[in-house]
């Protein structure tokens, strides 16, 4: 386990390298919103493209913020559930 923490905080893990890469569920809705958004970019005029890629900019922008919240969530969950598992052990206290 400590491993692992020492290469996550030291930049030798990268938890999103395979994001979804097995995951096909995921995959097939990744091209349907690609492909939704070209339809759509390619049916408005230029002031309109221009207010969708600052719509999908922002959305962008609070998808990295939830992801980043998530992530951080989540290390603190297992972070709590690791000190319970080793708590009362000496390895903890090094």
């Amino acid at each position: 386990m400590s491993n692992i923490i020492i290469d996550l905080r030291n930049g030798n893990l990268e938890p999103t390298n395979n994001f979804g890469k097995n995951n096909t569920k995921l995959q097939s809705y990744e091209l349907k919103v690609q492909e939704k958004y070209e339809i759509l970019f390619k049916s408005l005029n230029g002031d309109n493209q221009k207010l969708l890629e600052n719509y999908v900019s922002i959305v962008d922008k609070y998808q990295i913020m939830c992801e980043e919240q998530s992530f951080h969530d989540g290390f603190c969950l297992g972070m709590k559930i690791a000190a319970e598992a080793f708590m009362g052990s000496e390895e903890i206290l090094e």
